[in-house]
């Protein structure tokens, strides 16, 4: 591999290990949404106050399950492929296949495991997690694409010469 290779390499894998740790923090930030959103999103939907969840201890270590499985389906899912080649659509469609394998596999394993937890936690997470993902995904798509077509990542060559 030459030495210009080499360096677009180291770069291109220290971007793509930024998004992964941004990915953490969004389905960190929409873990914690949905926690709080739970209330009024019941109350929405049964006309009246609904049962308070329990306490963010019993809930917050689902997110050992979580971030993993949604990493590795979202990796899977070839979302941390090179995002300047990928459509809009299909990342849409690939942040939300693995958001519903993802919220279907916790809601399978919490049910085989019998612990119960809140339905409309878990699909309020998958919702937020799904969109959130989005969201920055087409930001980070549309910041690459700006600056490609400004004239970053191009490789120039200047030949200075004359006639002779």
């Amino acid at each position: 591999m030459r030495r210009g290779e080499a360096m677009w390499r180291r770069r291109f894998e220290l971007v793509q290990r930024a998004l992964l740790v941004l990915d953490v923090a969004i389905l960190l930030l929409a873990f914690g949404l949905a926690y709080r959103l739970v209330p009024a999103v019941q109350f929405l939907l049964l006309g009246e106050p609904g049962g308070s969840l329990g306490p963010w201890e019993q809930y917050a270590w689902l997110l050992l399950v979580i971030i993993p499985l949604w990493v590795g389906l979202l990796y899977w899912q070839g979302v941390y492929a090179p995002l300047r080649t990928r459509t809009h659509l299909g990342l849409l469609w690939s942040i939300t296949a693995a958001t519903l394998l993802g919220t279907a596999g916790l809601t399978l394993v919490l049910y085989a495991l019998k612990i119960h937890y809140s339905r409309v936690l878990l699909g309020l997470f998958g919702i937020l997690s799904a969109g959130l993902l989005t969201v920055e995904k087409w930001a980070v798509k549309w910041f690459l694409t700006f600056r490609y077509a400004a004239g970053y990542n191009r490789r120039t060559l200047l030949i200075l010469g004359s006639k002779e």
